[in-house]
């Protein structure tokens, strides 16, 4: 008989999914006090005021601990962040970053993501239809 584990194995599965001992990952808000508000309210980790610096000490602690981390970044912050967000961002990996439009101005945000599909497909991709 196949045990759960064997079974994985044969899929393929790494090393980080199957050991039994791997810390849940984090989830950590990061921004202005006011938005960050709502997502303490759901029991996420916060940092709020956050500077760049207090960002990019967190995510030097999180790759030295080799945690495992979602941080949801207002756009402002993450616009600031220094080398260790350009690291994560580029590298991918155990941290995921998700920028989250500021209270005042949430109508102007454009995502990295929106960016990128207008440089390769033209400012027309994302048009609304007609």
């Amino acid at each position: 008989m196949v045990t759960p584990q064997e079974s994985h194995d044969a899929v393929g599965e790494t090393d980080a999914f199957k050991r039994q001992d791997q810390k849940p990952a984090r989830v950590i808000a990061l921004g202005c006090a006011a938005l960050i508000a709502g997502f303490n309210l759901i029991g996420t980790e916060t940092i709020p005021d956050a500077s760049p610096e207090d960002l990019d000490a967190l995510i030097v602690g999180l790759l030295q601990r080799r945690e495992s981390a979602l941080l949801f970044v207002e756009v402002s912050l993450a616009r600031k962040g220094g080398q260790p967000l350009q690291q994560v961002r580029a590298k991918g990996g155990r941290i995921v970053v998700v920028e989250i439009p500021s209270l005042d101005a949430p109508q102007g945000y454009e995502s990295p993501v929106e960016d990128l599909v207008r440089r390769i497909l033209g400012r027309q991709a994302l048009a609304p239809l007609p």
